[in-house]
């Protein structure tokens, strides 16, 4: 029984720091309404202190205006080798108690763009920028639409299907294949070894879990060795053709290149399925607006735009070079800090009634899902073409779709919002 005087301030704080705690806790056994709802532990975060202090080393940070300014300003690094505090980075250990060398799937992390600081952020960017320019990327529009089309003359012929597996997951695995120049047979292995990369992103010690994850992407490293050895001799009309002609002017290393081909696959692939999901979780749970989109499905940008507000957390910690001084807070150079981008974008002095989920929005494409700044997603134009195409394909079909009322949860992640699945029927 819980005895907890709930009755002062004290108290109060004790309440909010054990749920902060749980938050960051992978695998915490009371974690499941935190990471299905996390939306009312920012509220009370930014109602205590919008520049947080957790027991457990990182700071969180929940104002809009705030949050904003830290993902803009280069003293905050994504580089993990400035951190004091390894909370969320922490070295595998031995059975002696020794630290280990990290895994070959582990140290991958440190040739993505996403966890390094100019120059070399700056020199990763530019290796892949011309494959995600604004007039490239209209060029996917038609097989975008034609994957779409293939995928739906399918699904029509099924009594249900599951919107996440055979719908988001499909589309989005298959353009972030075809523009790196991976084959699809193997499409299984690619959606696991996304999730592995997921897996090893979050915060706190090794488990069995990233263990398992480590295993997966030795298997997805020796896949992209293979595949690049290929290309070497039979270039194509993709991003890894693309980064052996840097390769050979000494811009790129093997190394680089399969760091930016996993990162690749999993931002394209992951975020994007999470996306088409997630709003149509929401657009199904909501009569009102299932109705008013599908009789105009114009509103498909604007509907993308507020599940990306809505429906987000953003969890990457920055690390301080210097001392810095957050809304009159200083924070110790090296210190953690978690600009939740989640908790911004609920933020009620920025979005008037921000738990409300409104396809309507005026400011909805004012989130900060996407980032800003310096780690601004590369891939944008991309995901807005991709959700947008989606979503207005599913929600134009004659016949409307329901859940089946089978249990959805939402994964166990800080890394990514998402479903574990949307079983769907036509009615």
């Amino acid at each position: 029984m819980d005895t907890t005087d709930t009755s002062t301030p004290f108290a109060d704080d004790a309440l909010l720091e054990r749920d902060v705690e749980r938050w960051l806790t992978p695998g915490h056994p009371d974690r499941g309404s935190l990471i299905a709802d996390p939306y009312p532990l920012f509220d009370r975060i930014r109602a205590s202190n919008p520049v947080y202090k957790s027991a457990v080393g990182p700071w969180i940070v929940t104002r809009f205006d705030d949050v904003f300014a830290i993902l803009r300003d280069l003293r905050w690094s994504r580089d993990v080798s400035h951190a004091h505090n390894a909370h969320l980075q922490q070295p595998a250990v031995g059975p002696d108690s020794q630290e280990v060398a990290p895994s070959m799937a582990t140290s991958i992390f440190s040739t993505w763009m996403l966890y390094t600081d100019p120059p070399e952020h700056s020199r990763l960017r530019r290796l892949v920028s011309k494959a995600f320019a604004p007039k490239a990327i209209l060029g996917w529009q038609p097989r975008i639409d034609e994957i779409i089309a293939d995928l739906l003359a399918d699904l029509r012929q099924r009594a249900e299907f599951d919107i996440r597996h055979d719908y988001a997951n499909q589309l989005s695995a298959t353009v972030m294949c075809e523009m790196i120049g991976m084959p699809t047979e193997r499409f299984d292995e690619f959606v696991q070894w996304s999730g592995a990369l997921i897996t090893l992103q979050e915060p706190g010690a090794p488990s069995e879990a990233t263990a398992a994850a480590e295993r997966l992407l030795d298997d997805c490293i020796a896949f992209f060795d293979d595949l690049i050895r290929v290309k070497r001799t039979a270039p194509g009309d993709d991003i890894i053709s693309l980064l052996l002609e840097c390769e050979r002017d000494e811009r790129v290393s093997r190394e680089e290149i399969i760091g930016m081909c996993m990162m690749l696959h999993v931002a394209g692939h992951e975020t994007t399925a999470n996306r088409i999901t997630n709003v149509m979780f929401h657009l199904l749970a909501d009569t009102a607006q299932h109705d008013l989109i599908r009789s105009d499905p114009s509103l498909s940008t604007n509907a993308i735009d507020e599940v990306l507000r809505f429906s987000s957390t953003g969890p990457l910690p920055r690390y301080a070079l210097v001392d810095i001084e957050v809304a009159g807070t200083v924070i110790p150079r090296g210190d953690i800090v978690i600009p939740s981008q989640g908790a911004a974008n609920r933020d009620p002095d920025r979005f008037p009634d921000p738990h409300r989920f409104d396809i309507t929005r005026a400011n909805a494409r004012d989130h900060i899902a996407f980032g800003t700044g310096l780690h601004h997603c590369l891939g944008v134009n991309l995901a807005r073409m991709e959700s947008v195409s989606a979503l207005t394909a599913l929600i134009s079909e004659p016949r409307r779709l329901e859940p089946t009322g089978a249990e959805v949860r939402w994964r166990d992640s800080l890394v990514v919002r998402g479903l574990d699945r949307l079983p769907v029927r036509w009615i």
